[in-house]
C-alpha cells in the first residue's frame, strides 16, 4: 500500500471529538469494501493500522479496550505504555528499547468477544500528564547544535522503529499544543482538526493552523530533512440536524467555516447521537452496533463517509 501515512488528530480545545475521530478512522479502514480498498489504497489487503494514545485522559485507550480491561492491564498488570517510551527517547540518543514490546496486538475490540487482528494500539497512562513538564525542564548535553529540537523528535524516533509494519498510524493528541502534541505533529505527515459547530470551537482554527505552520517553519530551519506536516482537513462533529440539514445556528457557522477555510473543511460531517457513545462505553466502535440501532447506523455511515473523503484527499495529495 505504499509508504505508511502518519496522521495526528489535534485541536487545542477539548470535547470536540478527537478521540472519536481517531478511533473510527483507524477501525473504519478495516470496514472498507474490497472495491474501496483497491480504489484508495491500491492492493486489496486488509490495512495494517496503529493507534497511538498521547492524551493523559486515556480516552482512546478506554474506547479501544473497555475501561475495566484497560485499568486491569495498565494499572494492575503494569502494561507498558507510551508514558514509558517518551522519557528514554527524550533523554538518550540510543534508548535501547524495542518499541514492538509496547504495542498491544489482538486487543482493539471490534465487537462483543471479538478484536481487530490488524489494528494495534500503544496505550496511554494517566501519569502522562507530568510528561510535558518533564520534557520542558530536561536538557540533554548534546543539545548545543539544534537547541531543544530533540524535545519534539521523541515520538518520531519511537515510530521509526515500527513504521514499516503499518499502512497508517493515527495519533490522538491532548487538547493543547505542548510538547506531546508537538511531538505528534513533528512525527506526522498530516493533521486533522475536528471541530464542533459553535462559535468557541471554530474561533481558534486560524490560530491553531498558524501555530502549526510556525512550528513547521522552525523545525525546517533546525532540520533541513524535516518534511512539514500538512493539514488534511477540518471535520465538523456532533452536528445537530433538522430535515437532514444542520440546524439554522450551526448551518450559519458551517457556512462561515467554508467561507473562511474553503476546501480545508470536509464536505462530510458526523451528527450528534448516542450511538457512538453507547458503543464506546463497552469498548467498541459504532460499526459494531450499526445493525441493531438506527442512530448508530447513521453515525457509522457518516464516519465511513468522512474516512472516504480523507482517503480521497490523501490520494489527490499524492498525485501532486
Amino acid at each position: 500500500m505504499g509508504e505508511c501515512k502518519v496522521i495526528s488528530v489535534i485541536n487545542w480545545k477539548g470535547g470536540v471529538g478527537k478521540t472519536t475521530l481517531t478511533h473510527h478512522l483507524a477501525t473504519g479502514l478495516i470496514h472498507l469494501s474490497e472495491e474501496e480498498r483497491v480504489k484508495y489504497l491500491g492492493p486489496s489487503d486488509i490495512p495494517r493500522v496503529l493507534m497511538v494514545d498521547t492524551d493523559a485522559q486515556c480516552s482512546l485507550s478506554i474506547a479501544c479496550l473497555e475501561i475495566s480491561n484497560f485499568e486491569d492491564l495498565v494499572y494492575r498488570k503494569s502494561l507498558m505504555t507510551i508514558l514509558h517510551l517518551f522519557k528514554p527517547f527524550v533523554e538518550r540518543d540510543e534508548p535501547g528499547l524495542n518499541v514492538q514490546e509496547y504495542i498491544m496486538t489482538w486487543q482493539v475490540r471490534s465487537g462483543n468477544n471479538s478484536n481487530y487482528p490488524t489494528v494495534h494500539l500503544i496505550p496511554s497512562h494517566q501519569d502522562l500528564i507530568f510528561t510535558d513538564m518533564d520534557i520542558a525542564v530536561f536538557r540533554r548535553a548534546s543539545a548545543f547544535e539544534n537547541g531543544d529540537l530533540y524535545k519534539s523528535q521523541a515520538l518520531e524516533r519511537i515510530l521509526q522503529q515500527v513504521k514499516d509494519d503499518y499502512d497508517f498510524i493515527f495519533i490522538d493528541c491532548p487538547p493543547n499544543l505542548n510538547y506531546l502534541t508537538q511531538n505528534a505533529i513533528y512525527a506526522s505527515d498530516y493533521y486533522l482538526v475536528p471541530t464542533l459547530l459553535d462559535t468557541l470551537s471554530s474561533y481558534g482554527l486560524f490560530s491553531l493552523n498558524r501555530k502549526v505552520n510556525e512550528l513547521n517553519d522552525w523545525w525546517s530551519r533546525m532540520n533541513p530533512k524535516y518534511r512539514p506536516t500538512r493539514l488534511l482537513g477540518i471535520v465538523p462533529n456532533n452536528v445537530r440536524e433538522y430535515s437532514q440539514e444542520p440546524r439554522k445556528s450551526q448551518k450559519l457557522i458551517l457556512e462561515g467555516l467554508y467561507e473562511a477555510h474553503g476546501d480545508q473543511v470536509f464536505q462530510n460531517y458526523v451528527t450528534d447521537g448516542d450511538g457512538i457513545s453507547r458503543a464506546s462505553q463497552v469498548g467498541q466502535p459504532v460499526y459494531s452496533i450499526m445493525s441493531s440501532d438506527k442512530k448508530a447506523r447513521q453515525q457509522g455511515e457518516q464516519m465511513m463517509a468522512v474516512l472516504e473523503e480523507a482517503l480521497e484527499r490523501l490520494r489527490l495529495d499524492s498525485l501532486g
